[in-house]
């Protein structure tokens, strides 16, 4: 919570900023004999005396694992982590350890990893003659050194060195793309590969439906979802995928995955698929996690020089599985305010049948047509009256 108020007001632009508890009733009846208590309540939560220590996700890189029969190395993983991970939970599994509970932290210890070194790989793009001693030092002005003990501060400033080395170590020309992502060196190096591999492939795909085809193995490969691994059968991921980027809503999507007997499987239950997974997979993983995949996909082959038609379809695919969207038409109409999936398709097929192109169209498309545009949006919420872009 207060880390919360503590964002009242912009630093730099104002000197206070204001705090406002909706429900006037708690002040006004402060001194009630059976109300009181809620200002009581309130007066406790402002009491910065009350407030819990901060944490830093940072320093959870060198927090120890959490196992009883074996023994495992932060710097070690830091230093090598698919290769360290594989051999630890080899490990673990003889010794008996819960493996799901070391693979969350596995997982975890990885993405912050993987956000260091993106973070590392964008300084180092930006600045030619960046130095190791940067991170050095940067290091010792976060939050993390601040609360670590002597101990736990060698470790972090080791752990960040070893994190810069292998920075550093990318070829300079790749910096360049690799930079541009918000992904780790590891992964980014297989995307490298892997679209080297299949440069041919690429250049002879003309739509995102085929595009999906080809990259789906290699996304969901690289892919941290939560869900991705628990929804089978397999095959309906793909399906699912494809109806969302052609901007099926998510009951129909719902409806699909029923008809082809999709469910939810873990170690221990079998559970209906519901409209609530649908929709987490939708916005979380293909709309987030699959999406920053595909991103870098592009910013590779931008960087490597391939056709622009070509990373310019990487680029729409990418757009589609963040929002869920069919037409350029469509991506566009978000673009300029209709915030909402199924408006944009309202509005672009009204606006198809009245001429407007739905590939070819111009930016105009709106404001040529504002008395079709004011007739849809007068029968919709008014908060898109006032928000698309006209």
């Amino acid at each position: 919570f207060h880390n919360l108020i503590g964002r009242a007001g912009r630093a730099g632009y104002h000197t206070e900023g204001n705090i406002i508890f909706a429900d006037h009733r708690i002040y006004d009846e402060r001194q009630s004999f059976t109300n009181r208590w809620r200002w009581a309540r309130a007066i406790h939560l402002l009491d910065f005396d009350n407030a819990e220590d901060c944490l830093s996700s940072l320093k959870d890189v060198i927090t120890p694992f959490d196992v009883e029969n074996i023994q495992l190395d932060i710097v070690s993983f830091v230093n090598a982590p698919y290769e360290y991970r594989q051999q630890s939970l080899e490990l673990a599994e003889n010794e008996g350890e819960d493996l799901v509970k070391l693979v969350k932290q596995f997982d975890y210890k990885d993405s912050l990893i993987q956000r260091i070194e993106s973070y590392f790989l964008s300084h180092i793009k930006e600045n030619n003659d960046a130095k190791g001693t940067f991170f050095e030092n940067l290091t010792r002005e976060t939050l993390a050194y601040h609360l670590a003990t002597d101990q736990e501060k060698e470790e972090l400033i080791l752990v960040m060195k070893i994190i810069a080395t292998r920075s550093f170590s990318v070829d300079k020309e790749k910096v360049s793309y690799f930079g541009k992502t918000l992904l780790g060196i590891r992964n980014l190096t297989i995307l490298d590969e892997w679209v080297d591999l299949n440069r041919t492939v690429i250049e002879q795909i003309n739509s995102t439906d085929q595009l999906i085809d080809v990259l789906w193995p290699l996304i969901t490969e690289l892919s941290n979802s939560k869900l991705l691994n628990k929804i089978k059968p397999e095959s309906v991921l793909l399906d699912f995928a494809k109806a969302w980027i052609n901007g099926e809503s998510y009951n129909d999507i719902h409806q699909l995955l029923k008809s082809e007997k999709a469910h939810i499987k873990t170690p221990k239950t079998t559970q209906q698929i519901t409209i609530s997974h649908v929709i987490e997979f939708a916005d979380k993983e293909l709309g987030f996690d699959l999406m920053l995949i595909t991103g870098s996909i592009a910013d590779i082959l931008e960087g490597k020089g391939v056709a622009s038609e070509q990373s310019d379809l990487v680029r729409t695919l990418q757009s589609q599985l963040k929002i869920g969207l069919k037409s350029k038409f469509e991506l566009w109409l978000y673009s300029r305010g209709v915030v909402d999936r199924e408006v944009c398709k309202l509005l672009s097929d009204k606006l198809v049948d009245s001429g407007v192109p739905s590939n070819r169209f111009s930016f105009s498309a709106l404001s040529d047509n504002k008395d079709l545009v004011s007739s849809v949006l007068e029968d919709l919420p008014s908060y898109f009256r006032y928000k698309v872009i006209l």
